[in-house]
């Protein structure tokens, strides 16, 4: 039995008068009025189509939210904005995305029985905020109703660190040690060919190291929402070819053969190309990664509007369904802790704040190609000369 299989209505709702009765019940109950705002986390109470009865004063701190009746009767993936609440008809957890949702399948698991569930839970809301939950249910029963007490904890601090270690620190080191081990030999050289060619290696291993920690540091910027545009005028092919140009020359990836299509357009854009740079090279980098020796990945843009700039990278692997599902969740990764930055800043770079859009499409028979479209003249041009956005 699929864990869908343990609810009888994914969709169904209790009606407002019964969702106002068991708030007010639930409020003059010891255990939701004291114990729920001593413990560490965000606790709901659900009722039994996973609505909210009830909340602590957490929840409503996290999200500004002053009034209980701001919450009443919502599902937690409505609550916090999820991108894939409002997919289908009934809401949270009617999507095909939602099977891969970690507060979901708590949620599934216990009322099929499963004491105290619990799961991660990444959640992508559609204004670019990220939240990583570990999530619990638990059984409630007051006055003879039975209710479910979902708990939340916040890890993105502990996501955020093994993302440090994991991928940062790792990269790091690998430059440093470059530089280290040419640094050391360089007084050892007599060739001056050799000596040349040993002090480019250390220039472009000391340039990519300043470039992952900008990198970085634009990241938690990012996310903070203290990220600084720097708008100017660029052209997509010489864009196209600094993103080549910046994977192309590792060793690594020599065995791969990267090309722009021919049919591809020059277009004038004003906008960040420090940010455009990092959401085109993330695309090429997830291309490469899904590759084998010897495989094609080709880039491409054009003009798809008047306004608008398309740029896309395609590659011939395929991404199996599950991992399409979470593919820009901050976080997820089929590479092991720590990973699953890539995809993510994708979609915040490109669309919190270059305001484009960013999809992808995969399938067995044509590869997956992801695509980016971006705006021919960023918005907050149009503002400073006094029109109006689209």
């Amino acid at each position: 039995m699929s864990l869908a299989e343990n609810l009888v209505d994914l969709t169904a709702r209790a009606d407002i008068e019964s969702i106002c009765a068991d708030a007010e019940l639930l409020a003059n109950a010891e255990f939701s009025s004291r114990l729920t705002e001593i413990v560490p986390c965000i606790v709901l109470i659900l009722n039994q189509q996973r609505q909210i009865v009830f909340s602590n004063r957490r929840l409503l701190t996290l999200l500004g939210v002053t009034s209980d009746d701001d919450i009443l009767g919502k599902r937690p993936g409505e609550l916090f904005g999820c991108v894939n609440s409002d997919r289908n008809v009934g809401g949270c957890g009617n999507s095909a995305h939602c099977r891969e949702c970690g507060a979901l399948r708590t949620l599934l698991e216990f009322q099929g029985q499963t004491p105290t569930a619990g799961h991660e839970c990444r959640l992508l809301t559609r204004d670019g905020e990220a939240y990583e939950f570990r999530v619990q249910a638990s059984p409630y029963q007051h006055a003879g109703k039975d209710f479910t007490v979902f708990s939340l904890y916040d890890i993105s601090d502990k996501k955020r660190r093994e993302a440090l270690e994991q991928t940062f620190f790792h990269d790091l080191n690998n430059h440093l040690n470059i530089i280290m081990c040419y640094s050391e030999v360089l007084n050892e050289v007599k060739d001056t060919a050799a000596l040349a060619e040993y002090c480019k290696i250390i220039q472009t291993s000391g340039k990519e190291l300043c470039e992952e920690i900008a990198a970085h540091r634009r990241l938690l910027q990012a996310e903070r929402g203290a990220l600084s545009l720097n708008i100017a005028v660029i052209e997509s092919l010489t864009v196209l070819g600094d993103t080549m140009k910046i994977f192309c020359e590792h060793e690594q990836w020599q065995d791969r053969k990267v090309v722009v299509d021919m049919r591809s357009e020059i277009v004038g854009i004003l906008t960040d190309r420090t940010l455009l740079l990092r959401v085109l090279g993330n695309m090429l980098k997830n291309a490469l990664e899904a590759t084998s020796s010897g495989d094609e990945i080709r880039l491409a843009c054009y003009q798809d509007e008047p306004e608008q700039v398309i740029f896309s990278v395609h590659n011939p692997g395929h991404i199996p369904q599950s991992v399409q599902l979470q593919l820009f969740q901050r976080s997820f990764s089929t590479k092991g802790e720590g990973r699953g930055i890539g995809t993510y800043s994708m979609k915040l770079f490109g669309e919190k704040y270059l305001k484009g859009e960013v999809w992808f499409v995969s399938n067995e028979d044509e590869g997956t190609t992801f695509n980016f479209s971006l705006p021919v003249e960023h918005p907050a041009c149009r503002e400073k000369k006094g029109e109006s956005a689209p």
